[in-house]
């Protein structure tokens, strides 16, 4: 059984999202080194080498999709921000990667909750991300 693994990238010098777009003429793929490529129907173009276009990897933070879907069925990637209520509270936690797992890091203390994600699968919800939200991290 094979998988999707879904890339998104920040662009730190322009401040926005770069998105893979499903059903839309052109999609966007970022390759495991960085790359990104631009398909259309008719070509594929890679951003890389000695274009003009070229992409340098410290203008991007790539941010791999954790293979999981909010209780909206929305898509989560690392750097997200997630709401989780916890004893009749709601709070806010960030999706990262702690010595190759998967955690939800507490940003009042930034502690390491281990297992949550999986577990509460169907109780959480995808609310933003760091780079375009970080007010949602505010007390």
């Amino acid at each position: 059984m094979s998988r999707l693994i879904k890339f998104r990238a920040w662009d730190i010098k322009y401040k926005q999202m770069i998105l893979p777009r499903e059903n839309s003429y052109y999609q966007h793929f970022i390759s495991f080194c960085g790359n990104v490529f631009l398909r259309t129907s008719e070509s594929m173009m890679c951003f890389g080498g000695g274009d003009q276009l070229h992409w340098e990897m410290n203008e991007k933070i790539v941010m791999l999709g954790v293979d999981l879907n909010d209780k909206n069925g929305k898509d989560c990637f690392y750097d997200d921000i997630v709401k989780i209520k916890l004893g009749g509270e709601h709070y806010n936690f960030i999706v990262s990667k702690v010595d190759g797992n998967t955690v939800l890091l507490d940003p009042r203390n930034h502690n390491a909750i281990y297992g949550f994600l999986a577990v509460y699968k169907d109780e959480f919800e995808v609310i933003g991300n760091l780079h375009e939200n970080p007010e949602l991290l505010e007390d």
